[in-house]
């Protein structure tokens, strides 16, 4: 949520990408949603303090009775959702570290059962579009990560998993092309003999809102509302 959603800017969209309405409700309320059945775990939402979404934030989250959360704004732009995480949890100690994104929905999300298995996970999807960052796995263990290079069909739909925040920080400071993607940092612990698996989900379980033209979609619009009444949030 710190970011400038330029594709959305480039295409004429006035307001923050987190305030963006479709179907009647927010892309921050639809993204998370996504998280509905751990609606009493602790969230941390990262903004910029210039965005002003501190009330925003705190009516959204009312919406889906979610109280548990903490609100970090940021005094300037980061150089892209890495560093944003690494800014927030370079001074503090995490477990169980879950990072999303905002134009994102997981309409069937559940915590693997075997999470205590591995140092992270990433959860991926069969996909061949070079936009998305792609996973090379043998037996769910993930061998290597490339961004926006198919080095396979499973692409990555956003969701990263880190045991703790340490592990998270150690393979941000240790790899040298840290600057925008958190998906390759996975070759550093893979690297480093870390525990690192990948959660196979359906594309049918996965709504995916990052360009206008997404946004605007009709089957996209019709995917959001049977979301919804599935999951009795509107």
């Amino acid at each position: 949520m710190a970011g400038d959603g330029l594709r959305f800017k480039d295409n004429g969209y006035k307001k923050l990408k987190p305030t963006l309405e479709i179907c009647g409700r927010t892309l921050f309320f639809w993204s998370l949603s996504s998280f509905i059945n751990y609606k009493n775990d602790h969230f941390i939402f990262i903004t910029r303090k210039e965005h002003q979404l501190k009330t925003f934030i705190h009516a959204e989250c009312a919406k889906l009775k979610i109280s548990n959360f903490e609100i970090i704004e940021l005094d300037k732009k980061t150089k892209g959702q890495a560093e944003t995480v690494y800014k927030v949890t370079k001074d503090s100690y995490l477990k169980d570290l879950f990072i999303f994104n905002i134009d994102t929905i997981l309409t069937n999300f559940n915590i693997p059962i075997w999470l205590k298995q591995c140092d992270g996970y990433i959860e991926c999807f069969k996909a061949t579009d070079p936009k998305y960052s792609y996973i090379q796995i043998e037996n769910s263990s993930v061998l290597s990560v490339k961004e926006k290079v198919t080095i396979s069909d499973n692409a990555s739909n956003g969701l990263y998993y880190f045991k703790t925040s340490h592990i998270y920080n150690e393979s941000y400071e240790n790899y040298l092309q840290h600057d925008f993607y958190i998906a390759p940092m996975y070759n550093h612990l893979i690297a480093n003999k870390k525990i690192i698996l990948c959660n196979q989900i359906e594309q049918s379980d996965l709504i995916i809102l990052g360009t206008p033209a997404e946004f605007e979609g009709r089957d996209n619009k019709e995917k959001l509302l049977i979301h919804a009444k599935k999951k009795q949030i509107i």
